[in-house]
């Protein structure tokens, strides 16, 4: 009785914040709810997008506002972070088409992008071309 309530009301924005972050496990889940008819496909679709957008977006500017300090505190070798940030630079495009389907890597590689001063209007339009041409 509790479980079916929380089915039929929380659904859809349990599914938006953990789109939020990683979400592959959340879509995974609602697609399951979909097929058992607890929810619609396209609305879970619609959701997926929009929160991963929001959530990818929000990391990356949070990477470009505060990414340096962030990274620094984790990699201790800023030579290290030099070579790494260099690399995102030069491989960034294809890096950004297929990091989502490496389990992960998502949030640190979305701060290290930010940092590494990638355009931003070349993100957005190489992530939004990844997402409709994902699973």
């Amino acid at each position: 009785m509790i479980l079916s309530f929380l089915i039929a009301h929380f659904n859809y924005p349990v599914l938006f914040v953990w789109s939020l972050l990683e979400g592959e496990i959340g879509l995974a889940l609602a697609g399951v709810m979909a097929r058992l008819g607890h929810m619609e496909l396209s609305v879970i679709l619609t959701i997926a997008f929009v929160g991963a957008m929001i959530g990818d977006i929000t990391v990356f500017w949070l990477g470009r506002c505060c990414g340096d300090a962030m990274l620094d505190r984790f990699l201790q070798d800023r030579k290290r972070l030099d070579r790494m940030e260099a690399w995102f630079r030069r491989y960034g495009s294809w890096l950004i088409l297929f990091e989502r389907f490496i389990y992960g890597t998502h949030i640190p590689f979305l701060l290290m992008l930010g940092s590494a001063r990638y355009s931003w209007s070349k993100f957005l339009l190489l992530r939004s071309w990844g997402f409709r041409s994902g699973p």
